[in-house]
This record gives C-alpha cells, sequence and structure tokens, in this order.
C-alpha cells in the first residue's frame, strides 16, 4: 500500500507544475493591470511604471514564474500586491472555513445520495424509484446560488429558524456553528447528493443482473445479506469516482455558496481578488483548489483499492 501511494504522489508532481505554469501564464495574459489599478485612475505613466518594479512586474515572465515557482518550494505563497499582507496569512484565515464547508457539504450529500440511491437501486421501476429519479433531476436543474436564496428567504428571512447569513466559529458554540452551517451545507448537499444518487443507483440496478449476484440467491443467502454483501459493495467503485469529483469540487471551494452566505472561505476570498487583480492571492488560491483536486484523486486511488484488493495488485505490476 505504501507503494502504493509514493507512485500516485510522484505522478501529481508534474501535474501540480504544468497547472502551476498554467495558472501563472492564464493570469498575466488576462485583462487588466494591477499596477494601474493599485496607482489610481488619475496616476501619471511614471507613477505606473513604478507600482509595477516595486511588484516585480516589469520582470520577463519567465523570471517572474521561476521566482515564483523557487518560493512556493520553500512554502512562501508571497505577498498580496493590494493590503501587503502575507498571502499564507490571508489564505491561512480562510481555508478551515472552507474546509468546514467541503466537509459538510460533502458528509450530507454522501448521507442523502446513499441512502436515496441505494433504496431506489434495489427498487427498479417502483414508486420510490421514479420519486428519486424525479427529485434527482430537480436537483440536478436548480441553480445552486438560487437553492441558497430560496433558503434564506424561508428559514433565514420568513420564519427566522436559522441565521441568514455569516458564519459563527465552533470555538463560539457548538449549536450557533451548526446553525450558520446548516444552510450552506443544505444547498450544497441539494446541488450535489443528486450526482452521487444517480450513479450508485444505475450502479446497484447494473450490479442485480449480475451472475454472481443470481447464484449468491442460488444459494439460498438472505435478500439482506445479498444486498449488503454482492450488490451495494460492488456498486461503490463508481460512486468512488463520482465522490472524489465532488470533494475535489467542495475543496475547490463553492464561490456561488460562500458569496449568498456571506461566508468567509476560499471562494469569496477569489472572487475578491479576481476584482482587484491580486495575482499572488489569485494564484495561491486556484493551486490550492488543483492541489484539492489531486489529493481527492489520491482519495478515490485508495478507496478503489480497499473496495477491490485486484486494482491495486494489478497497479503494482
Amino acid at each position: 500500500m505504501l507503494g502504493f501511494v509514493l507512485k500516485r504522489l510522484l505522478q501529481a508532481i508534474p501535474v501540480l507544475l504544468i497547472t502551476s505554469l498554467l495558472i501563472f501564464v492564464g493570469m498575466r495574459l488576462s485583462p487588466g493591470d494591477p499596477a494601474a489599478m493599485l496607482a489610481g485612475n488619475d496616476a501619471s505613466a511614471e507613477t505606473i511604471a513604478a507600482v509595477r518594479s516595486r511588484l516585480g512586474l516589469d520582470q520577463s515572465y519567465a523570471t517572474q514564474y521561476l521566482k515564483w515557482l523557487g518560493a512556493l518550494l520553500t512554502g512562501d505563497l508571497g505577498r498580496s500586491m493590494v493590503s501587503g499582507l502575507p498571502v499564507s496569512r490571508i489564505v491561512g484565515e480562510r481555508i478551515a472555513p472552507t474546509l468546514e464547508l467541503a466537509t459538510g457539504g460533502l458528509v450530507a450529500s454522501l448521507l442523502l445520495g446513499g441512502v436515496l440511491g441505494t433504496l431506489a437501486g434495489l427498487q427498479p421501476n417502483s414508486l420510490l424509484d421514479r420519486m428519486v429519479s424525479a427529485v434527482a433531476a430537480l436537483g440536478l436543474a436548480a441553480p445552486m446560488f438560487w437553492t441558497g436564496m430560496l433558503l434564506v428567504a424561508v428559514f433565514g428571512v420568513a420564519l427566522k429558524w436559522l441565521p441568514p447569513a455569516g458564519r459563527v466559529p465552533f470555538s463560539q458554540g457548538l449549536g450557533a456553528a451548526l446553525a450558520s452551517l446548516a444552510m450552506p451545507v443544505a444547498t450544497l448537499a441539494i446541488a450535489n447528493a443528486p450526482v452521487i444518487m444517480r450513479f450508485l443507483r444505475d450502479s446497484i440496478q447494473e450490479t442485480r443482473r449480475a451472475d454472481y449476484v443470481r447464484a449468491a440467491h442460488a444459494k439460498g443467502l438472505s435478500k439482506t445479506v445479498v444486498a449488503r454483501d454482492y450488490i451495494v459493495r460492488n456498486s461503490l467503485i463508481p460512486t468512488v469516482t463520482a465522490a472524489g469529483i465532488l470533494l475535489g469540487n467542495l475543496i475547490g471551494g463553492a464561490a456561488l455558496v460562500e458569496i449568498v452566505f456571506s461566508w468567509p472561505g476560499m471562494g469569496s476570498l477569489l472572487v475578491s481578488a479576481m476584482g482587484n487583480r491580486d495575482y499572488s492571492v489569485i494564484q495561491a488560491v486556484l493551486l490550492i483548489a488543483v492541489f484539492g483536486f489531486v489529493f481527492a484523486n489520491l482519495i478515490v486511488d485508495l478507496l478503489y483499492g480497499l473496495l477491490n484488493p485486484r486494482i491495486r495488485h494489478a497497479d503494482q505490476h
């Protein structure tokens, strides 16, 4: 297993390097000049040039990239071009709220999608199956920001059951923190649970027709044992793939959800930094998001090996 993990980590290195280059070049080619924005609308060309020199933007792209990459290798994310604060400090203040939101959204999506997908898969063409399919289609069709605003209007404004916006840290009380987390997590679950639901439902319905399932029934095993050990377990691998993609998206930051609920996470930070053309912050946030996808893929690979050891053994030969 250790060799399996090390191999996956080594494969991630070129992905991160290529991605860092694409992020860097993409930011430099995007419209807008951070030096001109910082200098102000009435600034002279000399003032703008001085700001560009102070930020190091007057150097060649190759020099800027190599300096940025070298700093990254030492753990230095640079300084914000707008506030001058260390980017690591800015990101550090935002990453915990995003991880809270991502973890809550993932757990809620897996529970909701897993339960409904399993029930629908084990009862094909039933009323429950049709209802689950309809709910999944509705969840996929509804825009995430619309779902969030609807929840705010109903539970935050009309009923006043939950705070309409903002985040309460867990250090200020478990109940208040969970209350502030409830609607953002519900929004993510409504949008993402249908993906888990559809993958698991379709996989279970396909597995039910497999020869080894018919053989298990012929041996006289109970329906519960067959469903648990032969159908659901062997249907999880496609679902793990969907969950890995979902985890990557959530770690990357659900910017719309964070904006709707005024959640101080990485997504809202990215939107703010893009508006200010704060290259250092944008690059750091995007690179962390990509690392989140790589981490999610590693988790998926490990789960593949645990669910089906033949995959791990085949990969090692």
